[in-house]
């Protein structure tokens, strides 16, 4: 009788314990068995395959982009590599829209895979040239960056909700210089029209955040917005936060949101990122080899067009923020 009341006890504790598995809330299922497709949603309601390609698309060095009342100022820095010859070989900024005498600019921002963000950049320039087709040679688009940033957010949701196809693995950063609308009434016609700074950022899920800032040199107490795409999501928050330290602190003075002093604060917050880079690097390769920053600046401007800084340029203004920031630290 002992035996067969110890195989009933057993039976009763495994019955036991099979309930307690599918009722207590335990995760039974494995992640890898909802990623093989992109539109198979997890039991807690996620889509692996989207998570996968938005961080393939933070893989890329940051891109910085601040409004100032002369334009905006676009600038990146790779992250540190020993390899001289594959360190700059594709350009992170890419105009598809120029045209300075209806004030209407556009440049994209690319960040992830190459061969994603080429692709989402020709829908883009393919979504210009039609509109060039059907309106003019000279696209006066309202609000370019939002339009080509939908047309790339249409893509990506149909990579990213399509059977068989996998999502694009990169975001891009499109920002446009437009001018602004010109009233009719007396008081606003003698006044020249606003320059709007529209910059929007693509999802590889279809998700678009943009705003519009307005170019202006007259005072005001709303804070200079900066837009980081690319990078994890601590080093976007970090030099987010040192270019807004720098910029409160130039409050006082009256050329703070001026062109030059812009590009000042864009290289001293992405030098001291790839300083931390550059310095994790050497401690693994000891050659002792130095190097400087190798940067990608460039300039919108309404009047001037789109300008991007040489190498030689950029060099002497990375030399002029390094010997601010050594006669910052010797007083």
């Amino acid at each position: 009788m002992s035996v067969y009341r110890y195989i009933f006890c057993s039976v009763q504790f495994l019955l036991l314990l099979i309930l307690c598995w599918c009722f207590c809330g335990v995760e039974s299922w494995n992640a890898y068995d909802y990623d093989l497709t992109t539109p198979m949603f997890t039991p807690d309601g996620r889509l692996l395959q989207v998570e996968y390609a938005f961080e393939s698309s933070r893989h890329s060095s940051p891109l910085l982009a601040i409004p100032c009342e002369d334009g905006v100022v676009l600038a990146t820095t790779p992250y540190y590599s020993r390899d001289r010859i594959h360190r700059r070989q594709q350009s992170r900024f890419v105009e598809i829209l120029g045209n300075t005498n209806n004030h209407t600019l556009a440049v994209v921002g690319l960040s992830g895979v190459i061969a994603d963000t080429m692709s989402l950049l020709q829908h883009a320039r393919k979504h210009v040239d039609s509109w060039s087709r059907l309106y003019g040679t000279s696209p006066g688009m309202l609000n370019p960056a939002r339009q080509i940033a939908n047309v790339v957010a249409d893509a990506c949701q149909s990579h990213a909700l399509g059977g068989g196809i996998r999502p694009y693995g990169a975001s891009l950063l499109v920002c446009s210089l437009q001018k602004g609308p010109q009233y009719k009434d007396g008081s606003a016609q003698s006044e020249q029209p606003p320059i709007l700074a529209t910059i929007a950022i693509t999802h590889p899920s279809g998700a678009v955040h943009s705003a519009t800032v307005t170019c202006s040199s007259k005072p005001n107490n709303n804070p200079t917005p900066v837009f980081v795409m690319g990078g994890t999501t601590d080093v976007q928050a970090k030099i987010k936060d040192r270019v807004e330290a720098f910029l409160l602190q130039q409050d006082r003075n009256t050329d703070n949101k001026s062109l030059k002093r812009t590009i000042h604060i864009a290289i001293e917050a992405l030098l001291e990122e790839y300083d931390k880079n550059k310095q994790q690097q050497l401690q693994q390769d000891q050659s002792g080899e130095d190097d400087e920053a190798e940067m990608e600046i460039v300039i919108m401007s309404p009047t001037h067009g789109t300008h991007r800084l040489s190498r030689r340029d950029i060099r002497i203004l990375v030399a002029r923020t390094r010997e601010l920031q050594r006669l910052r630290e010797v007083s």
